[in-house]
Parts: structure tokens; C-alpha cells; sequence
């Protein structure tokens, strides 16, 4: 309605403008079949990607959360993770596995730092495991259940995927 409402607009704008002018012939222009598609402005192309980072770090510590349930499934980090990351949480999975051990809950996050920079991206985070616990177990003195976490990501076609765990720099603290 608002295209057929706007054709009209112009048609009667150039017949009214052929009016004015004498010698003038009254001209239509037809309006073009094809659409603009507007380039995202850096600032969302930034925006749109820390979403997409955010979203894949959630689905890596859910299947982290999924596989320590006693779930070693690799299935759990297709898409999700891949190489050593993959490998190390499923051995970690099958070890709690034979052991008869299952963690319970889930981490919370804190003091999350992110950086996006082209196709990679790495996130910084406070992991507090005190509410992803093993029944019956209990932490020796002096280790803290809140740790500095680092995760780099890359982009792999329009996914985001987890390549690597690393300890972040000294000056990220929790």
C-alpha cells in the first residue's frame, strides 16, 4: 500500500510538474525492481559479533556442564568446540565416568572481559565452581572455587567455536 501510495506520488509530481512548462512532456521514471540492503555500520558488525561470541561461550559451558554430568558424549561439542578442547573435556568426562563421579549444578561467571577482533575473539571470566560441586567431595584449603578462566574463539563460517582454554594474563583477577 505505502509502494502504490508513493508510485502515485511521483507519477502525479511529474505530471503536475509537465503542467507547469508548456513545451514540457509529461515524463514517468519507473521505480526501481531492486532494494537496497543497507552495509552494517562497524559498530554493529561489533555488536552483532560479541552476541554471537556470547552465544557460542554459553553453548560451550553448557555442554561442559552436560559432559561432567557423566555425559561423554562428543556429540555435546560439535559446532560447539573443537581440537585438544574437545578432547580434554571429554577424557575429563570419561574420568568422572569410571569414577562414578558427577558434578552437580553448574558454575556462575563473573568479571567477564570480551575482545573481538575479526574472525577471532577471546573472553576473559571469573568461573565461581561453588555451585558445581562433586557430592562428598571438598576442596583443599587454600584453593579458591572462583578462578580466572580464558577462552579464544574463532569464526568458522558463521559459527563461533571454542580452539583453546588459557590462563589469563596476571592482571585479570577474581
Amino acid at each position: 500500500m505505502t509502494r502504490l501510495l508513493s508510485i502515485a506520488v511521483l507519477v502525479l509530481g511529474a505530471v503536475s510538474l509537465g503542467a507547469c512548462s508548456p513545451d514540457a512532456e509529461p515524463s514517468v521514471t519507473e521505480p526501481s525492481s531492486t532494494t537496497a540492503t543497507p552495509t552494517p555500520t562497524p559498530t554493529e558488525t561489533v555488536v552483532d559479533d560479541e552476541a554471537a561470541v556470547q552465544a557460542a561461550f554459553d553453548r560451550y559451558w553448557a555442554a561442559e556442564v552436560e559432559a561432567q554430568r557423566g555425559n561423554p558424549d562428543p556429540a555435546l561439542f560439535v559446532g560447539v568446540a573443537e581440537g585438544t578442547m574437545v578432547e580434554d573435556s571429554l577424557a575429563i568426562a570419561r574420568d568422572f565416568q569410571a569414577n562414578g563421579l558427577v558434578r552437580e549444578g553448574a558454575p556462575t561467571f563473573s568479571g567477564q572481559l570480551m575482545d573481538v577482533q575479526g574472525d577471532a575473539a577471546t573472553v576473559l571470566v571469573c568461573v565461581d565452581n561453588s555451585t558445581w560441586t562433586v557430592a562428598g567431595q571438598t576442596v583443599e584449603p587454600g584453593i579458591s572455587l572462583v578462578q580466572p578462566n580464558g577462552l579464544s574463539f574463532a569464526r568458522r563460517g558463521e559459527a563461533w567455536v571454542v580452539t583453546e582454554a588459557f590462563v589469563p594474563p596476571a592482571e585479570y583477577t577474581c
